[in-house]
């Protein structure tokens, strides 16, 4: 669990900063939550899933649940997604409702799928699901970097130690998921001892 004094001491730290500022940190504060942004659309944590059956309402319309985030993963049961306008009752499209504020399901009636939440808000005061304050705030340093010289920051090696900070999180996250490991003879459907017809 991380909160924004979290990553805004290391981010600091990152930018040879031993304090956090006395004045403002309203940039700083969005650069944390833009790379905190990214860094949970990374990879379908398991604790940005949720799962939700989507039926029509009153009115006939089928709307996603509100943290439903478009840009995040998804898996839809038994349905394909296909884009919007070229659908079927066994296909699914999702278009903006602007009255409602809402993402509307388009074409099959019922359904029910597992999706990545909307990335919460990074608040001093309140603690987000996250393994590692640091890895955001190496993505923050990007952008700090990018917004004091917009024509001729050089980010590469911040972008790789980002990326290689989020593979290294990936891969702790997918070491504790269960699984199960198919041997070479359980793939071919043939076992030690087979005796052919």
């Amino acid at each position: 669990m991380i909160d924004l004094s979290d990553v805004l001491i290391r981010l600091n730290n990152l930018m040879g900063r031993k304090n956090l500022p006395a004045g403002e940190t309203d940039n700083l504060e969005r650069y944390c939550q833009d790379a905190f942004d990214y860094a949970w659309r990374y990879y379908p944590w398991t604790f940005s899933k949720k799962r939700a059956t989507v039926a029509p309402d009153n009115q006939g319309n089928s709307y996603l649940p509100e943290d439903f985030d478009l840009e995040g993963w998804r898996s839809i049961d038994g349905v394909s997604e296909v884009q919007l306008g070229s659908g079927s009752s066994t296909t699914v499209s999702f278009e903006f409702d602007q009255n409602k504020g809402l993402y509307k399901a388009v074409g099959a009636n019922k359904f029910t799928m597992t999706y990545q939440t909307e990335p919460p808000a990074l608040t001093a005061n309140k603690k987000v699901p996250f393994p590692s304050a640091m890895a955001v705030a190496l993505g923050a340093v990007i952008y700090a970097k990018e917004a004091d010289n917009p024509a001729h920051a050089d980010v590469t090696q911040e972008w790789d130690q980002f990326h290689v900070e989020l593979d290294r999180l990936v891969g702790l996250a997918q070491r504790h998921t269960p699984r199960h490991i198919t041997s070479y003879q359980e793939a071919m459907g043939t076992y030690t001892g087979d005796v052919g017809d």
